[in-house]
């Protein structure tokens, strides 16, 4: 594939994980979710000069490090992000506590990815819009504040409101720190399809719409497995959250490492938290520490 395809003639798709897109209006461009590495650094400089455009700002649609490691070093116009994610944005220790559930710094061995202190100069406050065209819309649940990018095109840049399948089966239980609203954000998706042409997932490939929407229901039905597996794994013997987190996994049949835990045990607190307010399920206090059993 070469550095970047183009889906209309001011939108522009660059491969990657997560994917960027580049929008052009005039000779100014949006760049939405950068990525990390030096590689992608220099790839995105290059395309900018062939597409001949003079000034740029960054859209970031959530704090996650992969999608704003070089951020800082791309000296945009604006820098834009979600109220409710900014903070994350700009503090790598609360981002990283936030994503991992430890305050584990930029050089451990657990962490995916490193992006430093990130500034933002914009806060957006969804559902609002980027001058008259770009149009942001609120997509909660993989974190608290993350938004789509919807181009006048009909390009509709979803972040990680859903992954492609491959993602899926690595890591068996997808990572959302509100499980319950990552699945209303995907029953929504699916519902408001006619609003969009094209789907840009940030981890999974480039699909025609059709296919998109085959995966938008495949995530669905995976978020929804797992909250089931979370209510079948409770019983009257106490657990504790990564005991039920190993087992799910496993029955996913994934390869388990301790990053992959971590993530996925974000994903398990908060179905338990829901299952609380529902009155299923109840912690209670043990030597070994707070354990979930049905209630």
């Amino acid at each position: 594939m070469p550095q970047y395809v183009a889906l209309s003639e001011k939108t522009f798709y660059v491969k990657g994980s997560p994917a960027t897109l580049i929008h052009v209006v005039d000779d100014e461009a949006f760049i939405v979710d950068p990525g990390s590495g030096s590689k992608r650094r220099k790839t995105l400089r290059s395309i900018l000069r062939s597409l001949k455009v003079s000034d740029y700002s960054i859209i970031v649609t959530h704090y996650h490090a992969d999608h704003i490691g070089i951020v800082s070093k791309l000296n945009a116009s604006k820098v834009y992000a979600s109220e409710l994610d900014s903070v994350f944005v700009e503090h790598s220790v609360l981002r990283n506590y936030a994503t991992y559930g430890y305050q584990i710094s930029g050089e451990s061995k657990y962490l995916l990815y490193s992006a430093p202190d990130t500034k933002v100069t914009d806060i957006l406050k969804p559902p609002c819009r980027i001058g008259d065209d770009i149009e942001i819309l609120y997509l909660p649940g993989h974190t608290l504040g993350q938004i789509g990018v919807l181009l006048p095109d009909g390009v509709f840049y979803i972040a990680d409101a859903a992954f492609g399948d491959r993602v899926l089966s690595a890591v068996g239980i997808p990572y959302h720190f509100d499980a319950i609203l990552a699945l209303e954000t995907t029953e929504k998706l699916i519902n408001e399809q006619d609003m969009y042409e094209k789907i840009i997932f940030s981890h999974g490939p480039l699909l025609d719409k059709k296919d998109s929407l085959n995966v938008l229901e495949l995530n669905r039905k995976r978020i929804a497995d797992v909250i089931s597996k979370v209510r079948k794994t409770l019983g009257n013997e106490p657990m504790s959250v990564g005991e039920i987190t190993a087992r799910i996994l496993r029955e996913y049949g994934v390869d388990q490492t301790v990053t992959l835990q971590m993530l996925a045990s974000i994903t398990i607190r908060s179905i338990l938290a829901h299952l609380s307010s529902e009155g299923y399920a109840e912690a209670v206090v043990s030597e070994k520490g707070v354990l979930w059993r049905k209630k």
